[in-house]
């Protein structure tokens, strides 16, 4: 009896290390347990549940075989975010986000042509990618999105409300649910809140089912500051309060806003 009791105990200890040294965020935690709700993800008492591991591996075995018809271009433009936004080259990123053009062609997994990389810049409808011919070598950087933290801002405050007059965070309805549960929106791994402000900022995303639309000026009224990303992102470092958020569906935003009904969306 007693040895029962001192294996679950230690068993316990042991997920929560395992747990601790993972990061695993409530997110993740949802994502890894098929038994868990997003909401309940969020309990205080989540991360001493074992994640099904199982559950997990099917979803990235699904995520692969998604990625696998993927263009070559949309390839390219996956990899360049991953090293832009979340992993750069060790020594290679400015404290602005630049990293020079060259090295980023060295590091890439699909080994693109400097001509391929400046396909993908230009053909980017949402804009995510900045690149700057001024300097020699040239230079590129994500337009945001990171999730390493910037030394220097690249982002333009905004200081009116009525400059932004539409704002839209889109997300699923099991994300919704744990808002309302948490009472606002965070940030997760990202260093900002994404809302997008025009419409070619939506694109279609099987999860996405629901659009949230800002109150921006009640926001900056309870404090909170916003920026504008150089492809026109609004962007805030939360959190968002549910209270300056209203669920909305396609219809109720303005009419160049509208599209397929079946189109999912994504900030």
């Amino acid at each position: 009896m007693f040895q029962v009791a001192a294996n679950q105990t230690l068993n316990a200890f042991a997920r929560r290390v395992y747990l601790t040294h993972r990061a695993f965020t409530p997110l993740s935690f949802y994502r890894c347990n098929s038994k868990l709700s997003r909401a309940e993800a969020y309990s205080p008492r989540a991360h001493i549940r074992q994640p099904n591991i199982a559950n997990a591996k099917e979803e990235g075995k699904e995520a692969m075989k998604r990625r696998g018809n993927e263009d070559m271009t949309t390839r390219i433009s996956r990899d360049m975010s991953r090293l832009l936004r979340h992993n750069p080259p060790p020594g290679a990123m400015d404290a602005a986000g630049w990293v020079s053009l060259p090295v980023l062609l060295r590091h890439l997994r699909h080994h693109p042509t400097e001509d391929q990389v400046r396909q993908v810049v230009a053909s980017c409808q949402k804009k995510r990618f900045v690149l700057d011919d001024t300097v020699s070598p040239p230079r590129i950087r994500a337009a945001q999105g990171h999730t390493v933290e910037l030394a220097e801002a690249i982002l333009e405050p905004v200081g009116e409300a009525s400059s932004v007059p539409v704002a839209v965070h889109i997300t699923s309805v099991s994300s919704w649910e744990a808002i309302q549960g948490s009472g606002q929106l965070l940030r997760m791994k990202r260093t900002h809140i994404h809302f997008a402000t025009q419409p070619h900022h939506l694109r279609k995303n099987k999860w996405a089912e629901v659009l949230l639309r800002l109150d921006l000026e009640a926001a900056m009224a309870q404090g909170l500051k916003f920026f504008l990303s150089s492809n026109g992102v609004l962007l805030c470092e939360g959190p968002v309060p549910v209270d300056v958020v209203r669920k909305v569906e396609l219809e109720d935003l303005p009419e160049d806003w509208h599209q397929d009904k079946d189109t999912q969306a994504k900030a």
